[in-house]
């Protein structure tokens, strides 16, 4: 599928053309591009606990501490209900970065355009995804220990594309016949990722100890589909003038170029979880968790549909001494007769590391680590009781990445890459309102989200 997208580059932009091939027609058509994007892996799962780092501290409040920590639930005298507010909003990049001009500008420099080019119109929209990310409860069972469930999610991830409008037409003048090849070329992509979570925990005190346990379901879904309808006609000048187009319906051989991507896949994992606290003083505590590391396949399928042009030659693609058609091959076949090659593919498997994390945290402040590369750090100024207290968190994420058996653009494998950097901050304000209700809000987390609000009740 990679040549066969240059070969249509070589249609529209033409970097890579013989010199006596020469676009004299160019239309570059409307493209509209959408990505919305929520995560909380990153940033924290509720307002509260990315403000404070995301780490497993025990000195936290918040209902959804039991997705990180469960012995933190022993801490809780009361019930507690707890959930997060996302806004939706969207923001067209093209209002600070001018991508339709620097697209223009490339297109300015191809010597093969001899026409007078229509400059495609580009559309981008990023933003966030909305609506309620998470949602938490503790039960206090007295002097049993407290139980605890959350549901939130660690990625929300959308991708839609369109594209049409786009045209040209290409004459190949280096032949002993004038060739011309005038085609049209529309777009749809979409690309979506889910994951939810579901926590359950149990935490109980045992004189300066507490002992939880609790256990996590990962609910992932990844749904894709891509389509790229060519419309068109090869026409050859000569003795006589030959006319042959693309989707045929009157012609017995194959001649289509339409692509297509299928995707589909879902899994769920399952990981149990042990932690510990030790409160050394009111001041002071100790936490620990250890999580073991989960693996599954997904089901589902991914299917791949690729049609080339049989006559085309693809050295042509990357040397520009070569013709654009293989003279042979035009003799011995119909100059629309398309191959076909099927990629299909049910193997994807997902793994989600296990987790050896450590707390240290006082009144003020809390830091911690965890021993697959992440450092996390906590802050909160802590007015006298009522009053708003500020908080400053963020983590340090050292990533490995492995590729098996995927190749870049020049056809080499890709190589490892170990302790890639990935931070990210949040800060923001808890608000008491009264004695049972509290405000936390997010002011800003990088990479995402922004403006979320969270509301803790008390009962």
């Amino acid at each position: 599928m990679r040549k066969f997208f240059i070969f249509l580059l070589l249609l529209i932009i033409s970097f890579y053309l013989h010199s006596e091939n020469k676009i004299i027609k160019f239309e570059g058509g409307y493209y509209n591009v959408k990505i919305h994007f929520f995560s909380s892996s990153l940033t924290g799962i509720s307002s509260s606990l990315g403000n404070f780092g995301n780490t497993i501290s025990s000195l936290t409040t918040e209902p959804a501490i039991v997705s990180l920590n469960p012995a933190a639930l022993s801490g809780f005298r009361n019930n507690r209900i707890s959930a997060d507010f996302l806004p939706k909003f969207s923001i067209n990049t093209n209002s600070f970065y001018d991508i339709n001009s620097k697209v223009k500008n490339i297109i300015d420099q191809r010597n093969e355009i001899v026409c007078e080019p229509i400059y495609p119109d580009i559309s981008i929209e990023v933003g966030q995804k909305g609506g309620i990310k998470n949602f938490a409860a503790t039960f206090s069972l007295s002097d049993y220990g407290t139980f605890g469930f959350s549901f939130h999610n660690p990625l929300d991830f959308s991708f839609i594309m369109t594209g049409n409008g786009s045209s040209g037409i290409l004459a190949d003048y280096s032949l002993e016949d004038t060739t011309k090849v005038s085609m049209s070329v529309e777009t749809f992509a979409s690309l979506d990722a889910r994951f939810n979570q579901v926590d359950i925990g149990f935490g109980k005190q045992y004189n300066n100890l507490s002992f939880g346990i609790g256990a996590s379901w990962l609910y992932s879904k990844i749904f894709g589909n891509f389509d790229t309808k060519f419309e068109g006609v090869i026409r050859r000048y000569g003795t006589e003038q030959i006319d042959e187009a693309f989707n045929d319906p009157t012609v017995d051989f194959r001649n289509t170029l339409d692509d297509s991507i299928r995707l589909d896949f879902q899994t769920v994992l399952f990981a149990p979880v042990l932690a510990v606290t030790y409160r050394k003083s009111a001041q002071l505590t100790f936490d620990g968790v250890f999580k073991l590391p989960s693996k599954n396949n997904y089901d589902g399928f991914m299917k791949i549909t690729q049609y080339t042009l049989g006559v085309l030659n693809e050295n042509s693609l990357f040397n520009p001494d070569e013709e654009l058609l293989d003279q042979t091959l035009l003799e011995l076949s119909r100059m629309t007769y398309t191959n076909r090659t099927v990629y299909e593919s049910t193997q994807l498997t997902l793994s989600y590391p296990g987790k050896l994390a450590a707390s240290d945290s006082h009144k003020k402040y809390s830091y911690g680590f965890v021993l697959n590369h992440v450092f996390k750090y906590g802050f909160r100024l802590n007015p006298p009781s009522g009053k708003i207290a500020f908080s400053l968190g963020g983590q340090f994420i050292f990533a490995d990445q492995y590729l098996k058996n995927v190749k870049n653009v020049k056809g080499e494998l890709v190589e490892p890459k170990t302790n890639i950097l990935i931070p990210s901050f949040s800060t923001g304000l808890k608000i008491p309102l009264n004695q049972n209700v509290v405000f936390d809000i997010s002011l800003m987390s990088l990479p995402s989200p922004f403006a979320r609000i969270g509301v803790t009740y008390g009962f």
